[in-house]
């Protein structure tokens, strides 16, 4: 390492999460955490088959955020190192933020779906693949924030103008 250079290699970047994000997650954490009754039960496949069934329908219906905290309280996940490793991942591969500009936006989506499940994903990152699911979650409830729609939705309107 040069003469007074900071090594910051191994630290997490906070600048790669929206802190409004970040703000409207805790939120639904912190309603979620104090009733809970699933005391990090990811381990069990039982249950956590229960856990996707429940948060399937929550992801269906478009309700990211409460899907990724629902995972996050159930699962114990810490959401400013699995996910920021995620996140941190993909800036060192791409760039920066470069998720925000992937299209079509549905591929999050099915991304979140294929990670709703136990385990480690070793091929990408080496992060649980339930971090990934919020991760998506998080990036799924950005572009609903900012007006970025999936290309199904835009598919289906406009189908809708033709008939």
């Amino acid at each position: 390492m040069e003469e007074g250079r900071k090594n910051d290699r191994d630290k997490l970047d906070y600048t790669l999460l929206d802190p409004e994000l970040i703000n409207e997650f805790n939120k639904y954490v912190d309603v979620l955490l104090p009733g809970s009754t699933r005391a990090l039960f990811a381990s069990n496949p039982k249950d956590r088959a229960l856990l996707m069934y429940e948060v399937s329908p929550m992801v269906d219906n478009r309700m990211y955020m409460l899907a990724a905290a629902t995972v996050y309280v159930a699962c114990g996940l810490s959401l400013k190192t699995n996910i920021l490793r995620i996140m941190q991942y993909g800036a060192e591969k791409y760039a920066n933020h470069n998720w925000k500009l992937v299209r079509p936006i549905d591929r999050y989506l099915a991304a979140g779906y294929r990670h709703l499940k136990g385990g480690t994903n070793e091929e990408d990152c080496n992060q649980p693949h339930l971090a990934h699911f919020c991760c998506n979650m998080l990036m799924m409830r950005w572009f609903e924030r900012n007006g970025i729609r999936l290309e199904r939705d835009q598919v289906n309107d406009k189908a809708k103008t033709l008939m």
